[in-house]
């Protein structure tokens, strides 16, 4: 095999891997069905691993210009499989520490670990490729979009054998094996050359980065808030039996990675102004119609279909509107700036939404997704100028 297939095949592994955080909302149903853990509690592991993901991911640049791209993929890999380890050990914690013990192991390290391992193959991607660069960095970050049509299933599996606590455990061992083979290997081919970062002034002083962070925010809260909580919608509001469930998830997933190159392919053809409204306005009406007729299974179905297309398609318009606002030039600092926002969303988002859900129900949070939402089109047709780029 030569080098530039095994670079992709790695990259896509890689990503299927990292992916498995998004296959949380099955870990969180058995954390309150089997656990006794509260739903506003619930969610703390998942919204910590997001937080730190997102600060990891604002530093990776740093770290490989400063380590290199073999020490980060080392540290990277010991973390994420510490994570793990931790999260098993947290068996021995008492039931009022059992969830903080788990968010310092699936929160803190595997957030800090996922961070560095995501940028690695998009390093070694642009530092090899000559040509077809955004195309192989969409099929590779597909992977991660459908991790889970993998690991859902796979956990729930688990879950008829072994308790939670066990199955960190064999995440642990298995990731332990395959993330220092993997990431190792795609370390020695990064040929990126250290440069100096050019002196520009920062995205962070104009106006027209707020108008599309604020965007990007709203989409990653809506998406995160029903993504965590998607299992346990599906099981406890709508009937759906766990495994029918978690096969749903993994469906799901498919779109949250489709929503990737085909925003991608989009975006190439039309504005962003474009773009971001008619993805506003289909996730405006698919909760509209779902707050409106509350107990239709196939209308939630649908629903959570759209959400995870466009969670999916924004973590690609944002990139893009990046660097048509601001240019290549410290396009990884600037873009590590707009990334910020989806770890805010996560850490407010997955809090608030378990807290509301725990409190009001899923008409509370159909509510403020709807609110957020008319927000959205209502900055994107104030700023229309700015966002026909």
């Amino acid at each position: 095999m030569n080098r530039t297939h095994s670079m992709k095949i790695y990259g896509f592994i890689l990503m299927i891997l990292l992916g498995i955080v998004y296959s949380y909302s099955v870990i969180r149903l058995n954390l309150e069905d089997e656990q006794g853990v509260s739903a506003i509690y619930s969610g703390f592991p998942y919204m910590f691993k997001l937080l730190f993901f997102s600060v990891s991911m604002g530093f990776s640049g740093y770290l490989f210009r400063k380590l290199g791209s073999k020490k980060v993929a080392l540290i990277g890999s010991i973390f994420v499989v510490l994570g793990f380890l931790i999260s098993y050990l947290s068996k021995f914690a008492s039931n009022d520490n059992l969830i903080f013990a788990m968010t310092i192991g699936y929160g803190l390290f595997i957030g800090l670990g996922i961070g560095p391992l995501y940028m690695l193959p998009l390093r070694v991607l642009s530092s090899n490729l000559k040509k077809n660069v955004g195309l192989w960095t969409g099929v590779t970050l597909f992977g991660i979009g459908i991790s889970p049509l993998f690991f859902s299933p796979m956990i729930t599996y688990l879950f008829d054998y072994y308790d939670i606590f066990q199955v960190f455990l064999i995440l642990s061992i298995s990731y332990g094996v395959l993330l220092p083979f993997i990431t190792l290997n795609l370390a020695r081919m990064d040929q990126t050359v250290s440069t100096q970062l050019v002196k520009t002034k920062s995205a962070l002083a104009n106006k027209n980065f707020y108008i599309v962070y604020a965007l990007f925010f709203i989409v990653m809260f809506i998406g995160l808030m029903f993504i965590g909580l998607s299992a346990n919608l599906g099981v406890h509001n709508f009937l759906i039996e766990k495994h029918i469930m978690a096969i749903f998830i993994g469906v799901f997933s498919v779109f949250n990675g489709l929503g990737r190159p085909l925003a991608g392919t989009i975006v190439d053809k039309v504005s962003i102004f474009k773009i971001s409204l008619f993805s506003l306005l289909s996730l405006l009406v698919m909760i509209l119609l779902c707050f409106i007729i509350n107990d239709s299974q196939i209308l939630f179905l649908i629903m959570m279909g759209i959400v995870y297309l466009n969670f999916g398609a924004w973590l690609s318009i944002a990139p893009i509107s990046t660097r048509r606002l601001f240019g290549s030039e410290n396009y990884s600092k600037n873009y590590g700036y707009m990334f910020s926002a989806y770890g805010i969303s996560a850490f407010i988002g997955t809090w608030l939404s378990s807290y509301i859900f725990e409190l009001i129900g899923l008409n509370g949070l159909y509510t403020i997704a709807a609110i957020l939402l008319t927000v959205g089109i209502g900055i994107s047709l104030i700023f229309r100028k700015t966002l026909n780029i």
